[in-house]
């Protein structure tokens, strides 16, 4: 009887053991759910590169009591929609995590909306450069004392064809001087030569009648009349009058920088040889190695094969030069595929040449047919050969071939920096 008693009671044991467990896991995920639903709001879905010259400047602060003033001002080159304000209420604690955008006091300039403070109604970028507007904040009690406020800029940005609200996570203002003055400065409202939009101080300076509408200087106007031009924008999408407006392409070797003007990509490099980087300074290793590089050797006296090798005494720069002598020749296949405006550089000299013999230059498309002669080199001094490959623009296959039409093996060609470029099409 009493071993039937100790086995209920050692039982009953086991499943409290199990039930606390149960409640302890319950209890872990509840407060993961929880502080998940906090975090989530600090993070905005959007979070992109704002162009450079975004840029919101705290003029003044005020906290006293629980009511925090900032005048922000708007110091940049671009318009901005809002901002996003997190503070710090423990001087421990080196980064903002209270978003006390839902604390601000509607009866003054500004709203709240998706986590971010709006300086207009509408839905769009109406915070000009040089706009000043103070919010109001009626923090809490129990959130504590506010020590600092990290503030971001907002605007509303075209991205993937589409217009959203984004973060301008490359730009963020930190005020720690949250003091609280004797009495708050007093805004002074600034409309001179403005009839309509804000007057900086949560006001405005007059208002226009449909249809007109107030314009980026403060002038009530039938229609906005800015343009891409008149904005200076050249490319993409652009906002102007306050519509995402496709303010064209760039031209073929262009791209459009951060500001919307179309600058030169320059061109890119189809093939580049300085003789600096084979192991081997000649024979078939040599022949190998330039093979694997696109050159094509072609050595008349196949049998000793030494007509083509590298020279570090008449090199232009760096250690070596190559060296083409006794009827030999070298050829590089390029493809030019996706490019246009194809340009051959090299440096070229010779030494010791009969005055009838030279250093000859051609090109051609593909690997048959009859050669374009570039031209004839006969000098004992190096100089540097540029031409323009009219015509070789986005072909499969260009051969450029450097030809020793000299027969003695003391007689040689020399060519150094082989460069030919392309601009993307």
């Amino acid at each position: 009887m009493k071993i039937s008693k100790m086995l209920r009671f050692n039982n009953k044991k086991g499943v409290s053991i199990i039930i606390g467990y149960v409640l302890l896991i319950a209890f872990a995920v509840i407060m993961g759910a929880v502080v998940y639903s906090g975090l989530r709001t600090y993070v905005p879905t959007e979070t992109v590169e704002c162009p450079d010259g975004v840029s919101l400047f705290v003029q003044d602060s005020n906290y006293c009591g629980n009511q925090l003033n900032l005048t922000i001002r708007n110091n940049g080159r671009f318009n901005v929609a809002g901002y996003y304000i997190l503070a710090s209420n423990s001087l421990e604690q080196e980064q903002a995590t209270l978003d006390i955008s839902p604390y601000i006091n509607r009866n003054f300039y500004g709203r709240d909306w998706k986590n971010a403070i709006m300086f207009s109604s509408l839905e769009e970028n109406s915070f000009n450069p040089g706009n000043q507007t103070t919010n109001v904040f009626e923090i809490p009690v129990s959130k504590g004392t506010i020590y600092s406020v990290n503030i971001i800029p907002a605007r509303f940005q075209a991205q993937d064809n589409k217009e959203r609200f984004a973060r301008c996570a490359n730009v963020k203002i930190v005020e720690k001087d949250l003091n609280c003055l004797e009495e708050l400065p007093e805004c002074v409202p600034e409309c001179t030569g403005k009839v309509c939009g804000s007057n900086g101080c949560g006001g405005t300076c007059g208002s226009c009648v449909y249809p007109q509408v107030c314009n980026a200087v403060g002038q009530c106007t039938l229609t906005c009349t800015d343009t891409c031009l008149s904005l200076g924008y050249e490319c993409e999408t652009q906002t102007v009058c306050g519509i995402s407006t496709d303010c064209g392409t760039c031209g073929s070797g262009l791209e459009c920088n951060a500001a919307g003007q179309c600058e030169s990509i320059g061109p890119t490099t189809l093939f580049y040889d300085d003789f600096e980087s084979y192991t081997a300074t000649g024979g078939l290793t040599l022949y190998s190695q330039m093979n694997a590089q696109d050159w094509t050797i072609i050595d008349a006296h196949e049998i000793k094969n030494d007509d083509i090798y590298l020279n570090n005494t008449f090199e232009y720069a760096g250690a070596y030069s190559v060296v083409v002598r006794d009827n030999s020749e070298i050829i590089v296949n390029i493809s030019t595929t996706g490019y246009q405006s194809i340009n051959l550089s090299y440096y070229g000299r010779t030494y010791s040449m009969p005055s009838n013999s030279y250093l000859r230059t051609y090109w051609r498309i593909g690997n048959s047919g009859s050669w374009t002669s570039l031209d004839n080199i006969h000098s004992d001094t190096w100089s540097q050969k540029q031409w323009a490959l009219t015509g070789a623009e986005n072909k499969l296959l260009i051969q450029v071939r450097f030809l020793s039409d000299s027969s003695g093996n003391n007689d040689y060609s020399l060519i150094d920096n082989v460069n030919v470029t392309g601009m993307s099409i």
